[in-house]
């Protein structure tokens, strides 16, 4: 039965309803607000979808000022897989992330967005500067500001900030590994185009592959002893034709192992250096003439489900593959035929659950899913991984509410016992039906990514188990009713990424005895038709997909009302993929309407039910185009290099870049320097000599992650051949730089790392935005090179810009999007212009503009003269200013501007009085002068004429 999605000519496929509170629960496919199955408020924003393109730390932070602000429906974008957690050990590496320091600006906004204390945990504070560029011993400089710089790599602050998010606003979805090409604004929605970058990521655990192949020449030789041989007896390994020892493998050795490590049917508990795994190791990885002439059949299969289990295997030959597909004993080897399709297609439940606490209990013990992606269905358009999932998850699980809920449900679990069935009677047309599924069942098809169907589906059914669970709205300690759950897949997904109990009905006997014993839940056979065996009002939801379809119309009706009535008041039920004699939706309103009638016909129930019915669309939940996304607003955070920017000049915005040609390349190499027992580990390390420069910033860990600047022609670095050549230069540039205590392998790799290039100085403008449709943040809208640390402390205070118009419009997008770009284009403008002046070449310009006010300052403290002489009346130096952020770009730079006059005036005064005073004084002695030898003058002429 293949799956065939319905288009524009079967609309209001899947159905989705619920028991009614006292308001409603399901939205009209757009525009509702959806409230909480709890009856709480679920915000002021739902009806507007966002995009948040790019998922560096201005994407993420924008969206957790989204979320604050009440808007729900956000998706981050991001071309790059997703960072390790804030805790991990790998930021110390120097090619992981580069070190960047949060300021004055930076520090506002994440105090603004209550992101300040997960930052801090995983930064460390620079308190002051040490500096080796002079002769003599190295000068240190205590900073005085109001906010100590904050120092984090790129990447763990964007881990801090997802964290802070998963945590606090798990709606909030983040899509890693996706990139934005392109975005279409000629509709009442944009359309993102989408492209999935890299492989899919999978957290199953198993790392390696080991090649099984085993010879169609070597199958001829096995047969299995048809005689009842029991388990872990060595005596009977001559019965069933294994030799004591054959090509150096002792079967002997290797049963008593594998019986002390393997229970039949069971996974194994092996260590990597136990006789039965490295024998099994040595088996499989023999030759094809070794392998052919093994007479162990049952030993050699053994073998190849013990490398099943632990490593990811090659598809063996044919002939060998059916054998395996038999429930077949290989006794005396603790094993059947049937565990290796369970071990080499599917992933255990336990290597990765929502509720850590439940790895190892009974419940999840031996119990599998399908080795599948729901991103490969081409039907998801929600692309997660397990690992998202999870995360998300666990930080639904910390809510107070969880534990009650959990103790609720595992009363109701426990308390509903399944029914006896001996002999299930139903109608003929149905049995065919039925027994078309016994018999996949019984091929073992529940253990590949077939299930229940005659072609590979499973990836498209943990997609629906993963939209349906994101719509109804999942949340840990619920409890899920699966009518028609075949092999259980989707209560195992459920409970793996959702941490939800569930409780499986399905009329096919052979699955539900592989579901009983290889899913989570728990798995009643019996006639669907009939629910009065369970209880009502238990339930929180109720999931059917592709089954409820193979009833007549009357039979779903009341299968229908049957299953509101298990659902608790607010709860809500999913019917999907609802193809043949389908029930349409007038039929189900109808049925809803007359329930109290239905339920006294059919002995039900004396009373009816009342839902809140709503029919959507498969397009709805499962996109017909899944790489174009939708969204009411488009924020562009994806960088200098921004597709979002582009789109908006396409769709006619006054959106220009101004980029500024380089006038003074330079370019960089990190190194990773440790600090002594006695260094301070709060200082900014810094040295300078013949034009390199190291600039090293401490971690939390207390390392120095050092950034080593120099020009792109500089061959003693750019043409580095190794380690030690490397380790020489910097001996002969810096001698009382620590360079000894750098590692000889660090030198290695930074004689072999990549250089890089520094970011290019741009603004846009004169627009930021589109309307109420779209704006843009970041290095989007200023790229400024990384000296002084304002590149990201700047886009940071863009998002604290952004929220403040969105308060100051009360929401209003097409308002508060256009003074966005009132308030923020010439501060954009104004950032990159102040910086290029620090960065351009030396010429009578620079000299006059920059050199200048320069000399005026003092260097321990970075004041003026001035204001070390008036400080109520002058402002600290230009960079100070931005650096701190209390004051606009622009307002810093007037202000500066002022400060200058003053300073000229004061100047042009003092020069004034200067001249003047030396032209009196020069005057008064010249007097002087004239005076005193006036008398011998005025007598020598007087005798002369005499």
């Amino acid at each position: 039965m293949a799956l065939a999605p319905c288009g524009p000519q079967q609309p209001a496929i899947p159905v989705g309803f619920g028991r009614r509170p006292e308001r409603p629960l399901f939205p009209a496919p757009r525009a509702a607000r959806v409230p909480r199955a709890d009856g709480a408020d679920h915000g002021r924003h739902d009806d507007i979808s966002v995009a948040v393109v790019g998922a560096g730390p201005v994407g993420l932070l924008t969206a957790l000022a989204l979320a604050r602000r009440g808007y729900r429906k956000v998706r981050v974008l991001d071309r790059l897989p997703q960072p390790p957690g804030p805790e991990e050990e790998v930021w110390g590496d120097p090619d992981r992330s580069y070190n960047l320091g949060l300021g004055g600006r930076g520090q506002r906004a994440l105090l603004r967005f209550g992101a300040m204390e997960v930052v801090e945990r995983f930064s460390r504070t620079v308190v002051g500067r040490k500096d080796w560029s002079s002769e003599g011993e190295p000068k240190i400089t205590m900073n005085n500001r109001r906010f100590m710089t904050k120092v984090i790599a790129r990447d763990r602050l964007s881990s801090c900030l997802y964290q802070e998010l998963r945590e606090k606003y798990p709606d909030v979805e983040v899509q890693f590994s996706t990139e934005c090409t392109a975005v279409d604004f000629h509709h009442d929605t944009a359309k993102l185009q989408l492209q999935r970058c890299g492989p899919p990521l999978a957290t199953e655990g198993l790392a390696q592959e080991e090649s099984c192949d085993v010879t169609t020449e070597s199958v001829k030789e096995m047969e299995v002893a048809a005689v009842d041989v029991p388990f872990c007896d060595a005596e009977w390994l001559s019965v069933v034709g294994c030799p004591p020892e054959e090509h150096g493998i002792s079967w002997e050795a290797f049963l008593i192992d594998a019986c002390r490590n393997c229970v039949p049917d069971e996974p194994c508990q092996l260590d990597f250096q136990d006789t039965a795994f490295k024998l099994a190791q040595e088996i499989t990885s023999s030759a094809d003439e070794v392998v052919q002439s093994f007479r162990c059949a049952p030993g050699l299969l053994s073998a190849m489900i013990i490398i099943a289990q632990y490593f990811l295997v090659n598809e063996p030959v044919p002939e060998v593959l059916e054998l395996l597909g038999k429930v077949a004993s290989l006794a005396p080897f603790p094993f059947f035929t049937s565990q290796y399709s369970r071990y080499a297609n599917m992933v255990s439940l336990g290597l990765l659950m929502c509720n850590p606490e439940q790895h190892n209990s009974h419940r999840i013990y031996n119990r599998y899913v399908p080795r599948v992606h729901a991103e490969d269905s081409g039907l998801c358009g929600l692309v997660f991984t397990d690992d998202q999932l999870v995360r998300r998850c666990r930080s639904f699980r910390k809510n107070a509410a969880v534990a009650k809920r959990l103790e609720e449900t595992q009363k109701a679990f426990d308390s509903i016992q399944c029914p006896m069935v001996d002999q299930l009677q139903v109608e003929e047309q149905l049995g065919k039906k039925i027994r078309k599924y016994e018999d996949r069942a019984n091929s073992l098809q529940c253990q590949d990514s077939r299930g229940m169907w005659h072609q590979a589906m499973s990836d498209v059914h943990k997609c629906v188990l993963i939209s349906v669970g994101h719509w109804l709205r999942f949340r840990p300690g619920e409890l899920v009713l699966d009518w028609g759950s075949g092999c259980g897949h989707k209560l195992s997904w459920a409970k793996m990424l959702f941490d939800v109990d569930g409780i499986g009905v399905e009329i096919q006997e052979p699955a539900v005895r592989w579901a009983q014993r290889h899913s989570a839940g728990k798995f009643c056979h019996g006639d669907g038709r009939n629910l009065t065996w369970l209880p009502e009002a238990t339930f929180d939801h109720v999931l059917s997909y592709a089954s409820i379809y193979h009833l007549e119309k009357d039979e779903q009706c009341s299968v229908g009302i049957q299953l509101v009535r298990k659902l608790k008041i607010g709860g809500r039920a999913f019917l999907g993929w609802n193809h043949g004699p389908v029930m349409s939706n007038w039929e189900w309103l109808m049925c809803f309407e007359d329930s109290q009638n239905i339920a006294k016909t059919n002995g039900i129930a004396e009373s009816g039910v009342k839902v809140d019915f709503d029919a959507v669309e498969d397009g709805y939940l499962f996109p017909p185009h899944t790489k174009v996304l939708e969204a009411d607003l488009v924020l562009g955070c994806d960088g200098i290099r921004s597709a979002v920017r582009q789109a908006l000049r396409t769709a006619g915005a006054d959106v220009e870049q101004q980029r500024f040609a380089d006038r003074r390349p330079i370019v960089y190499r990190v190194l990773a320097i440790p600090t002594g027992k006695d260094d301070s580990t709060e200082l900014n390390y810094s040295v300078r000599k013949d034009n390199v420069i190291v600039e090293a910033l401490p971690n939390v860990e207390g390392n120095l992650l050092g950034v080593v600047l120099f020009r792109p022609t500089d061959e003693r670095i750019e043409g580095l051949k190794s380690g030690a050549e490397a380790k020489k230069i910097f001996e002969e540039l810096f001698p009382d730089w620590p360079t000894p205590m750098i590692s000889d392998q660090e030198w290695e790799n930074f004689a072999a790392r990549k250089t890089r290039q520094l970011p290019q100085f741009a603004y846009t403008g004169p627009e930021l935005n589109l309307g109420g449709k779209c704006c843009l943040l970041g290095d989007a809208i200023h790229s400024v090179k990384p000296f002084f640390g304002l590149g990201l402390n700047s886009g940071f205070e863009d998002i604290s810009v952004l929220d403040q118009c969105l308060e100051d419009c009360n929401s209003d997008l097409s308002k508060a999007l256009p003074l966005y770009t009132r308030r923020r284009a010439e501060e954009a403008k104004c950032l990159v212009q102040c910086q290029r002046r620090f960065d351009q070449a030396t010429d009578l310009r620079f000299a006059l503009a920059f050199v200048l006010p320069i000399v005026l300052e003092t260097r321990p403290k970075g004041d003026t003269i001035f204001r070390k002489l008036l400080p109520s009346i002058f402002a600290p130096g230009l960079l100070a200013l931005f650096q701190d952020g209390e004051l606009t770009f622009t307002a810093a730079k007037r202000r500066k501007q002022r400060d200058r006059i003053l300073q000229t005036i004061i100047i042009l005064a003092f020069l004034t009085l200067l001249c003047c005073g030396s032209f009196w004084a020069l005057r008064g002695v010249t007097r002087f002068l004239w005076r005193c030898l006036a008398p011998p003058v005025h007598g020598w002429l007087h005798h002369e004429l005499m």
